[in-house]
């Protein structure tokens, strides 16, 4: 039998989960930087206060806040206290699925409308009414150009 992780299901099965949600967030990311909404930061509550990023799965601890789940288990495998109360953590853990849903609402949201608005201005290219923008146009002029 091949070896379990903590959470059942075989330690390939989840390392190809994990594989899998990580070139979904490169995909994603590639998506928002081609609309250009890279440098769009995502609302405050979507960051870990231990990471200061955005969350991928969100937890709730019993502090009663919210914490990317790799960070808060570093937390617990250490001194086990509150980084923002400093008291003692139990060391059950609940995903806050609300919390992922609203990141990935968010996130998806962004990109429709970045969408909608390159397709209707025809910035990059005809509106095609395509989700993908055209590829970048060059900015260099050439001397026959009008302009």
């Amino acid at each position: 039998d091949p070896p379990r992780a903590r959470g059942g299901g075989s330690l390939v099965e989840r390392a190809r989960g994990r594989v899998a949600e990580i070139n979904g967030e490169a995909e994603r990311r590639a998506r928002r930087e081609s609309f250009g909404l890279g440098a769009l930061p995502p609302p405050e509550e979507f960051n870990c206060p231990l990471t200061l990023e955005q969350m991928r799965d969100p937890v709730v601890a019993s502090d009663g806040n919210s914490y990317e789940r790799a960070a808060i288990e570093r937390v617990l495998r250490g001194d086990g206290l509150s980084p923002l109360t400093r008291q003692p953590l139990e060391r059950t853990l609940f995903p806050n699925r609300a919390l992922k849903r609203r990141i990935e609402e968010y996130e998806e949201r962004d990109l429709q409308i970045a969408a909608m608005v390159v397709a209707a201005t025809g910035e990059r290219g005809e509106a095609s009414g395509s989700a993908e923008p055209a590829p970048k146009r060059s900015r260099t002029r050439r001397s026959s150009q009008v302009t």
